[in-house]
């Protein structure tokens, strides 16, 4: 396992595009998968085609649906979006629901519900973590996971009452038609190395981009950086509106969700697709991080390895464990642990939400 995430962590910078190869060997290896990569992209682009000359069938919502998701693998602020997308729904008097896939989450019922728009009604390990979070964060949006997100979709409108649909991790889900599509790009690589996978982050060529109705930088502090994606974009999708985001601590939290205090000194760990975002987001939030322990995204904590954790932290001189919500929330007793453990909770703040808010209320006039 160890061995795994050393591997990883020297390349993932290399797929991300945060560094350039050094080696001849990550030269000859990125050559080599991004020719697998190559093959891959035809096959994406074959797909996309079929879909726009509609050989393929698409299922239709009986209500409005909002798509979030990406061009890359990971990592670009899915989960804070549709967040976001849950509170402000739910302020216009809303009843949303919040569908992903699943990934990760052991229930292997045909559509799992998380929250019923009343209450959590799922947890970790059955649930999905992100899905989880989200039902966490916002009770009252319906939550559902299924590897058939037409089915979840039928079922939240027809059976539990929502009138608007967020999908989660849907751009590359064309079997289900949208009425908004939204895609997160990182503002400082927004197409990582520009290689398809496995050569590189992209799950499509580029050129899909020009299918989304709204682009949204993320991370976008450097205001230099995001100057340069926006341009980048253009480039591809001229027409695309652009907006800007960044991710915004908002303070830490327990097991239970409840706000605790922030820790001075701890050892990090998580399981998502870019630990080293999460780690810049500890140091941003002033906490000396001893150390950081990254594992595959959607990874499952065993009692042991937390323990292992907790204790070398101890060593460390760390005062508390630190990780994600997504992570935390996984975590079955926390309080068996030497070290208390404490989430960082992550919101998007948008530089101007209001050309978001008007393309949703347009929309949802539109199906009024």
């Amino acid at each position: 396992m160890a061995e795994r995430r050393a591997l990883s962590a020297q390349w993932l910078p290399l797929l991300y595009g945060a560094r350039a190869p050094q080696t001849a060997m990550e030269r000859w290896g990125l050559t080599a998968l991004g020719g697998v990569g190559a093959l891959y992209g035809a096959v994406m682009q074959g797909r996309n085609v079929a879909y726009d000359r509609r050989w393929l069938t698409r299922y239709r919502c009986p209500a409005p649906v909002i798509s979030v998701g990406n061009l890359t693998s990971g990592g670009v602020g899915k989960t804070p979006l549709c967040a976001w997308l849950a509170d402000w729904l739910l302020a216009q008097g809303r009843r949303p629901a919040l569908i992903s896939r699943g990934h990760g989450g052991l229930c292997r019922e045909s559509v799992c519900v998380i929250s019923d728009g009343e209450q959590m009604v799922m947890r970790p390990p059955e649930a999905a973590d992100e899905a989880a979070l989200l039902a966490r964060h916002a009770p009252r949006a319906v939550t559902l996971t299924a590897p058939k997100r037409a089915l979840a979709m039928a079922f939240a409108v027809e059976e539990l009452g929502a009138d608007v649909v967020v999908l989660d991790d849907a751009f590359q889900h064309r079997a289900a038609q949208r009425d908004l599509d939204i895609v997160l790009m990182d503002a400082r690589q927004p197409f990582g190395n520009g290689r398809i996978l496995p050569g590189g982050v992209l799950r499509e060529p580029v050129s899909g981009l020009r299918r989304a109705h709204l682009g949204i930088l993320t991370r976008a502090d450097d205001a230099a950086a995001g100057d340069r994606a926006a341009q980048n974009i253009a480039d591809i999708a001229p027409e695309l509106p652009v907006l800007r985001a960044r991710h915004q601590a908002d303070g830490w939290r327990n097991a239970q969700g409840a706000r605790v205090s922030a820790p001075q000194r701890a050892a990090a760990f998580c399981a998502i697709a870019r630990p080293d975002s999460f780690q810049r987001s500890l140091q941003q939030a002033g906490v000396d991080v001893l150390s950081l322990n990254a594992f595959p995204d959607h990874h499952i904590f065993t009692q042991e390895e937390l323990m292992e954790l907790a204790q070398r932290a101890q060593a460390q001189g760390a005062e508390a464990l630190a990780c994600t919500q997504k992570d935390l929330i996984k975590i079955a007793h926390p309080e068996r642990l030497p070290l208390p453990v404490k989430a960082l909770a992550i919101g998007m703040a948008f530089a101007d939400a209001a050309p978001l808010e008007r393309m949703i209320s347009e929309l949802l006039t539109q199906w009024a």
